[in-house]
């Protein structure tokens, strides 16, 4: 047991080190081209009467200062999406309404393209709002012909409850993980805030709906056809997010799936040679965390259960020593009084604890660099921070099981709700 802790100990030292060189010694990406052309904006919505207003009212009040169509895709809705983007319609002759029958994300998204008369294309979720001179941003990388597409920074809607503050940490530190990537031209995902030259798109043949991850996977298309791929961190967008448990697992086991269906899709690609640093670095450390999750996650619950039942046989499951004995588990407290313990000799120092508070205190240094760049912390965060481990824990088994049902499944198919 201790020797898996320690191995594990090890494989996040090396990763959050990389993370940490990356970030503070490689140099920039960041491309400045002063490159604003004509633009399409591609919005695929299914039932998304509630925020689409909102998404387009974000879209109007850009201050992009060259020409720019919106079009909204409305893909089979059901609701009264179709009468809100009327309205804008009829006021911003900028505002286009395509209805479909029901096609899918990837195939409104490929209708959208075909029918867009602008030679870079913006491809926005549609519970997304974008930040002022985001459009701007995300486009200029594109003025370089080897880059076929540039994805935003997402951030998450927060207003809403404790459960999207999670998600809102969680969306800075996998913006930063990507802006990471790009960093060493291996970006590997171009998510719902995107923008792509349109004739890349074309020689591509569009997005694929063999998988539930098409932004992940036409990342792999892209550089099979020559381009590059980026994340702009200047360029933000806002997104609606899962506000309840069943809802969040639904959309992680889609994502889940979705990855690992997209690298059994191109494993040929990745050992080719021909993947660089994709094969190198960026799919490695972002595969790793599904192994870690069938490794990991048993070997936590393993060790809460076992100290657990000794306290238990002291203690009443529910009396004080036994509670806070929880709270310790499940909050940031926990490695702080691990560190006090074995500062004050309390518990013998040996290579194991060395190991685990090193990886932690690597990974918390990360975590506050990142914070630093992209989001000025509030107490929000901190709560979120000192109760993160819990939300990980469930991340973590998501991933897992993603892993092994997918191991087993033969087919492979597209689903459009995010939810």
């Amino acid at each position: 047991m201790e020797e898996l802790v320690s191995f594990i100990s090890i494989i996040l030292i090396f990763l959050h080190a990389s993370f940490l060189y990356i970030l503070l010694f490689v140099k920039d990406k960041r491309i400045k081209n002063k490159f604003s052309p004509k633009i399409s904006v591609l919005i695929p919505a299914h039932n998304e009467e509630k925020i689409i207003g909102k998404t387009i009212q974000a879209l109007l009040g850009d201050n992009y200062s060259n020409e720019k169509e919106i079009i909204i895709l409305n893909d089979g809705s059901t609701d009264n999406t179709a009468r809100v983007v009327s309205e804008f319609s009829k006021k911003y002759k900028m505002v286009k309404l395509i209805s479909l029958k029901h096609k899918g994300k990837s195939g409104a998204i490929n209708f959208g393209i075909k029918k867009s008369k602008n030679d870079v294309l913006v491809i926005l979720d549609a519970d997304s709002i974008v930040e002022k001179n985001s459009l701007k941003e995300i486009v200029e990388p594109l003025k370089n012909k080897k880059i076929g597409g540039v994805a935003g920074s997402i951030r998450a809607i927060r207003n809403k409850n404790p459960l999207t503050w999670f998600q809102d940490f969680e969306y800075v530190v996998s913006s930063g993980w990507r802006y990471l990537c790009t960093k060493i031209n291996g970006n590997s995902i171009l998510p719902g805030f995107s923008a792509f030259r349109k004739d890349a798109l074309l020689k591509v043949n569009g997005f694929s709906s063999d998988t539930m991850t098409e932004d992940f996977d036409i990342v792999f298309n892209m550089k099979k056809a020559g381009y590059e791929t980026m994340t702009s961190h200047a360029a933000v967008m806002f997104t609606d997010v899962p506000q309840n448990i069943r809802s969040f697992i639904k959309q992680r086991l889609r994502w889940g799936r979705g990855t690992i269906q997209v690298l059994k899709k191109h494993i040929k690609f990745l050992f080719s040679g021909k993947a660089e640093m994709l094969a190198v670095y960026s799919i490695p450390t972002q595969f790793y965390w599904y192994v870690h999750g069938l490794i990991f996650v048993p070997l936590t619950f393993y060790q809460i259960l076992y100290y657990f039942q000794t306290s238990i046989l002291i203690n009443n499951p529910f009396s004080l020593p036994t509670l806070f004995y929880l709270f310790k588990w499940f909050s940031l407290y926990g490695m702080i009084d691990l560190i006090k313990n074995v500062i004050i000799g309390v518990y013998p120092f040996n290579l194991r604890l060395f190991l685990v508070i090193f990886s932690f205190l690597l990974s918390m240094v990360y975590t506050i660099l990142l914070f630093l760049k992209f989001k000025k912390p509030d107490l929000k965060d901190f709560f979120v921070y000192f109760f993160f481990f819990p939300f990980s824990l469930l991340n973590l088994s998501i991933m897992g099981l993603s892993l092994i049902y997918e191991i087993f499944n033969k087919k492979s198919y597209n689903i459009w709700t995010k939810n």
